[in-house]
C-alpha cells in the first residue's frame, strides 16, 4: 500500500483544516490524536525545516498556566493542531489548554481528556499566537509540545516540536498576552506630535 495509516490520517487532517476552518475533527476521528504527530515521508509533506517555532518558557508548576507561542518565522499558518507530550509517548496528551484568542482558536478533547489539545476555529492567516497550558494535578514530568502546522492544503509540516519544559515549584508566573499594553489612539497621536516637536528643537 502506497500510504501508511499515519500518512492517510495526516492528509485527512490537512484537507480538513484547509476546507473546514473549524479545525481538526477530533470527535469524528479520534485517531488523529495518536497518529497526526508521527513524521511522514510522503512527497506531499514538507521535508524542509518548518518556518514555525513553538516558543516556551523553561518551566511550569502546578496550577499555574505555562505560555506557549506558535510563531511563524516567515509567512503565516492557517491551521494548527497541538498537544503536550512527555518523553517518547505519542499515545497520551497531558494537561489542558486555553487560547489567548478564543475567537480564533478552540480546545478539543484527545483520549477523552477535556481540553487536552488546541486547534483553529476560523479561517485566518496567523503569524504569532499565544496559548496557555496547565499541568494535571500531581504531575511533574518533563514535557514538550508537538504540533502539525498547515500553511496551505499542499504545504504543511508535521511533528513540529518545542524545547522541553520542566517542573519547578519556583517557576515564575508569566504575563498574559491579553495584557499587552494598548494605548488609546488619541494618546498615540499626541505622543507622535510631541516627538515631532522635540525633533524640531
Amino acid at each position: 500500500m502506497a500510504f501508511t495509516i499515519a500518512t492517510a490520517l495526516t492528509l485527512m487532517l490537512v484537507a480538513t483544516v484547509h476546507c473546514y476552518p473549524g479545525g481538526a475533527p477530533v470527535s469524528a476521528n479520534p485517531e488523529i490524536c495518536s497518529d497526526i504527530m508521527m513524521p511522514i515521508h510522503d512527497a506531499s509533506a514538507e521535508n524542509s525545516p518548518a518556518p514555525y517555532k513553538l516558543i516556551v518558557s523553561g518551566c511550569y508548576k502546578t496550577g499555574q498556566p505555562a505560555k506557549v507561542t506558535v510563531k511563524a518565522t516567515s509567512g503565516y499558518y492557517e491551521g494548527l493542531f497541538m498537544l503536550a507530550r512527555s518523553g517518547t509517548d505519542k499515545k497520551t496528551a497531558y494537561g489542558t489548554f486555553s487560547p489567548d484568542n478564543s475567537k480564533q482558536f478552540k480546545t478539543v478533547d484527545c483520549y477523552k481528556q477535556t481540553k487536552s489539545a488546541i486547534t483553529q476555529s476560523s479561517k485566518k492567516d496567523y503569524t504569532d499566537e499565544v496559548f496557555w497550558w496547565t499541568a494535571p494535578e500531581d504531575f511533574n514530568d518533563t514535557i514538550h509540545f508537538q504540533a502539525t502546522v498547515v500553511k496551505e492544503k499542499d504545504e504543511f509540516w508535521v511533528d513540529v516540536v518545542s524545547s522541553d519544559i520542566t517542573y519547578s515549584e519556583t517557576c515564575a508566573k508569566e504575563s498574559s498576552g491579553a495584557a499587552r499594553l494598548r494605548l488609546p489612539a488619541g494618546l498615540l497621536v499626541a505622543l507622535a506630535l510631541v516627538a515631532g516637536f522635540l525633533r524640531l528643537q
